[in-house]
């Protein structure tokens, strides 16, 4: 590693030969998809080189590889549980976006479907910035203040953005019969 940090040529091809393969079974022991493993294996020697400054001389390699490989494999996690949640949250438009907690949701795979294609053009009909604020918010499930910095904006503007757009899709909804009516929705 000292080698490596000091840009010896060679050096971090090294370090992969001899730390690689405990790493690549990390990977896979926590990956059932050898394809996902792999491309987290990359991943995480992508950032070993970024951060290659960081690691101490003299303290152990290995663990600070793992770290680092930890990390990697909590954000894999949180990508694959964003995007359950869009999945799910594209199904259930009408449900997420109703007044009070909404309505129930469609019952079979085609009303889902419907739903969804329903969804799609309801985001199309928005302004950029409303449709922006909207998926970080309900369809990517970031907070407000995450929403917020994602977007460059202050959290108040980007709550304005977000209710605009809900009552936007709202009101997209309802014109195509998708939800309900004369309850008073704004």
């Amino acid at each position: 590693m000292r080698r490596y940090q000091g840009g010896e040529r060679g050096a971090f091809e090294a370090l992969v030969a001899l730390l690689g393969p405990a790493l690549h079974r990390f990977f896979l022991h926590g990956f059932p998809d050898p394809g996902l493993a792999d491309d987290l294996y990359q991943e995480t020697w992508m950032k070993v080189h970024a951060a290659r400054h960081t690691h101490r001389p003299g303290e152990p390699v290995l663990p600070w590889i793992y770290g680092i490989a930890r990390h990697v494999s909590a954000d894999a996690r949180r990508r694959h549980a964003r995007h359950r949640r869009r999945v799910e949250a594209s199904a259930a438009v009408v449900h997420t976006l109703g007044p009070e907690g909404g309505t129930a949701r469609p019952a079979d795979a085609e009303a889902r479907t419907e739903s969804a294609q329903l969804l799609s053009r309801a985001l199309a009909e928005l302004p950029p910035q409303q449709r922006e604020a909207l998926i970080l918010l309900k369809i990517e499930g970031l907070s407000v203040a995450e929403a917020a910095r994602a977007a460059g904006v202050s959290e108040g503007a980007l709550k304005v953005r977000a209710h605009r757009a809900y009552a936007r899709v709202r009101a997209f909804v309802e014109a195509a019969g998708g939800g309900p009516r004369g309850e008073g929705t704004s």
